[in-house]
């Protein structure tokens, strides 16, 4: 009891000494503090056995632990960015028109990061090249997250940085045209994309000329035309489209993965949500909840298998609300284990005991997580599988048993 009663002082310590200097403790500074805490209190752990403590995160150790160090992917506190993909190839197309070049940006979420593949796949069909730079970028995109006020805060700053950015390429390709020099590319289109951009809408673009467009979650189909009239200058070159959708999940699109992502990926299976709950402000930047086929998922996932990739995590805003209703899914609404009559309630029928929303869940004849789960299991034994973010009411014991 003591001992522990020390570990916490000193962790609260190490807090206020942190925040004191202007910023907020790491998750590694804190594995750190509560791995040197518990060895000064405890009497003894040796040198080798504190630094295996500070090097596992709080959460426990992941794949990343056990095959190296250099090997992941995911979101972090700075931005992920896509590396540089095809310009090694042609610089131009099979139209012979100039290849464009797309930088992206992310922050937030594994959705978040998920999403950008989605982009670059996207933009990769229509003629560009990823670029890790911003300097030579015609299109600079932004993916933000709008959780918290402090996430908001980041994209505008990052946004007034990219100003500066395009006033000086505009700057540079005048010098160049009085010069009579060769002109350099044009001054590259600033787009917000995600939930930050579904949250404000047009107020991006009204403020002080710090983005050209706007894409919601649901619109990343339409990001060329929209890339397009941004560059169309004038009032008509501002470009937004923030409609969300009670169907996309872009099923159809295979993700662009970031080169360096080591053997695991991220396999988006739902999006939306529909708990509403007081505190969250997804069902309003990601929408109505809504599942992808289960067929593609493990088409995806078989396909990552082949590739060679050890860990999948199924990504989903309330993943374990999934319910695959399409025609071709092949659901068995027999899958719950009942009594013989069966509760007619649909809380008791498919939420875990003592759970109820507002909304009366529809999942008859669906395919449920629980057998998505059992099925993408499967598809390779020695993959691991891991998902987030699931809800407790999803939890009945036909999850647990799987």
């Amino acid at each position: 009891g003591s001992a522990m009663s020390h570990l916490f002082r000193e962790a609260a310590r190490e807090w206020r000494r942190t925040l004191a200097g202007g910023g907020a403790p790491t998750v590694a500074s804190r594995a750190r503090v509560f791995a040197s805490s518990a060895d000064g209190s405890g009497g003894g752990a040796s040198a080798p056995e504190a630094a295996r403590r500070a090097a596992i995160p709080p959460d426990g150790p992941g794949l990343r632990d056990f095959i190296g160090s250099d090997a992941g992917c995911g979101a972090s506190g700075s931005p992920t960015v896509w590396p540089a993909r095809g310009m090694e190839e042609a610089s131009t197309s099979t139209s012979g028109a100039m290849r464009r070049r797309a930088y992206i940006e992310t922050y937030g979420c594994q959705m978040n990061v998920s999403d950008s593949e989605i982009v670059a796949s996207v933009l990769g069909a229509s003629d560009y090249d990823l670029t890790d730079t911003h300097e030579d970028a015609d299109a600079i995109l932004v993916n933000t997250c709008a959780i918290r006020d402090g996430a908001e805060a980041k994209i505008w700053a990052r946004l007034r940085q990219l100003k500066a950015v395009k006033r000086d390429r505009e700057l540079e390709r005048r010098r160049a045209s009085r010069s009579g020099t060769m002109s350099s590319r044009p001054a590259p289109v600033v787009g917000v994309l995600g939930c930050m951009g579904e949250r404000l809408k047009g107020k991006l673009l009204e403020a002080d000329g710090l983005a050209d467009l706007v894409a919601g979650p649901d619109a990343y189909r339409d990001l060329p035309r929209l890339i397009d009239a941004a560059r169309g200058g004038g009032d008509q070159g501002l470009a937004i489209n923030t409609q969300l959708s009670l169907e996309e999940t872009y099923a159809d699109i295979a993700p662009v993965r970031r080169s360096d992502a080591g053997p695991s990926a991220f396999v988006s299976i739902m999006r939306g949500c529909n708990n509403m709950c007081a505190f969250c402000i997804v069902p309003f930047t990601r929408g109505r909840e809504r599942s992808r086929p289960r067929g593609s998922i493990l088409d995806e996932v078989r396909r990552l298998s082949d590739e060679g990739c050890k860990e999948v995590t199924l990504l989903g805003q309330n993943v374990n609300s999934y319910a695959d209703a399409s025609p071709s899914a092949g659901g068995d609404a027999g899958a719950v284990v009942t009594t013989d009559d069966g509760p007619t309630d649909a809380f008791e029928r498919y939420y875990a005991p003592g759970f109820k929303s507002v909304y009366k869940p529809r999942r008859d004849g669906a395919v449920r997580f629980a057998e998505l789960l059992d099925a993408v299991a499967d598809v390779d034994p020695e993959m691991r599988v891991r998902f987030t973010s699931p809800h407790p009411k999803d939890f009945p014991d036909e999850v647990l048993r799987v």
